[in-house]
């Protein structure tokens, strides 16, 4: 790994947890039939796959720097990856269930849940690059 990929683990590993874990947290307390702790699994699982595709295809395809583009790439399959890591970690085998509405509509609301918090990771971090570059203008203007 390359040391602009650890810093991005470094910036990333602490926020990603803590939304999970509230992720896994309003799930429970929403009635899901799972305990806490197979939901925190799952959704650090998927998260693990989300951000892994994220800076796979950052670093590895300049082409897709684009983060709608990569989003729009990486959820749909960071997310039946995600489910299939949580259980082969010894979490519940939810593709394993038999095809029905509900499994779908799970899937479905799973993915637009893990849209959302790509969004909100995006919106984060170029909040904070634009910050830093704004930052660097000021003290360029304030050298004059």
């Amino acid at each position: 790994m390359s040391s602009e990929t650890h810093y991005h683990l470094r910036r990333d590993l602490g926020p990603l947890l803590l939304l999970n874990a509230g992720i896994a947290l309003l799930l429970t307390l929403l009635g899901n039939t799972m305990a806490f702790w197979q939901n925190l699994l799952i959704a650090n699982c998927i998260g693990a796959c989300c951000w892994l595709g994220h800076e796979l295809l950052y670093w590895r395809v300049p082409a897709l720097r684009s983060w709608p583009l990569r989003m729009l790439l990486v959820v749909p399959l960071a997310v039946p990856a995600g489910f299939l890591l949580a259980a082969w970690l010894g979490g519940p085998d939810v593709l394993a269930a038999e095809p029905s509405p509900q499994l779908w509509r799970n899937l479905l609301s799973t993915v637009l849940v893990t849209l959302g918090a790509c969004a909100f990771f995006t919106v984060l971090y170029s909040a904070q690059a634009a910050r830093s570059a704004l930052e660097v203008a000021r003290r360029r203007n304030a050298e004059w």
